[in-house]
């Protein structure tokens, strides 16, 4: 799917000849900008302080809501913001990390304030979730997995090893965090009772029967 980002008319009643109508090749034939509109290759030349069209090779663009975020409702309880969804995880997330005591005995119920539990709290933010976080910032990629070894590495005195980093995964609690849909009044016949996740209640528990989330039935009903 290709954008509309402006509108071109200059075409309309105007009589051109044959050779007028071929459209303007910026940059020189074999290009990357040959391949685009002439005015958005000029808009962006211009905004980037380029001269010479030619020497584009390559850009990656996204169109997306400038507006600001703002509150609406009749009470002005929702929301209203472009990205939302990875903010408010993201948000939630650091706010958690910087509000945890780094006094462990606040965690394991210890009776020193010196007790180290040897608890490691981590918050892990990605991009490309929408492509399928398969790209080298994506969740899918070796980059927590590799901050984790290298932190169990540094830490573990001399000791390292492949059964240290699987007992640190095995002894590890891990909060897969999304926004979900919330109950929708209009289909009320498609939920099941009790199972009706409503706007600002509470955090809402997502398990999938075909097994296409982290959390299962039975994880879920011994936490």
């Amino acid at each position: 799917m290709v954008p509309i980002i402006g509108l071109d008319n200059s075409d309309l009643g105007e009589s051109k000849t044959e050779e007028e109508r071929k459209p303007s090749i910026l940059g020189g034939a074999g290009t990357f900008t040959a391949t685009h509109p002439p005015r958005l290759v000029k808009a962006i030349a211009s905004e980037m302080g380029i001269q010479d069209y030619g020497s584009i090779v390559n850009w990656e663009l996204e169109v997306f809501d400038t507006q600001p975020a703002q509150l609406g409702g009749l009470d002005k309880e929702f929301i209203f913001a472009g990205r939302i969804d990875d903010k408010l995880c993201s948000f939630s997330a650091i706010e958690a990390l910087l509000a945890t005591s780094s006094n462990s005995s606040t965690v394991t119920g210890g009776d020193s304030p010196d007790d180290d539990s040897g608890i490691i709290r981590m918050v892990g933010l990605f991009d490309d979730e929408e492509v399928g976080s398969l790209l080298r910032q994506g969740a899918r990629s070796n980059f927590l997995p590799l901050t984790i070894e290298r932190i169990i590495e540094a830490l573990a005195d001399g000791k390292f090893g492949a059964n240290l980093l699987s007992q640190t995964y095995a002894n590890s609690f891990l909060i897969s965090a999304d926004v979900t849909h919330a109950v929708n009044p209009n289909y009320l016949d498609v939920y099941l009772e009790g199972h009706m996740p409503r706007l600002n209640v509470g955090v809402s528990v997502q398990a999938d029967s075909n097994a296409h989330m982290t959390s299962g039935i039975k994880p879920l009903l011994k936490t």
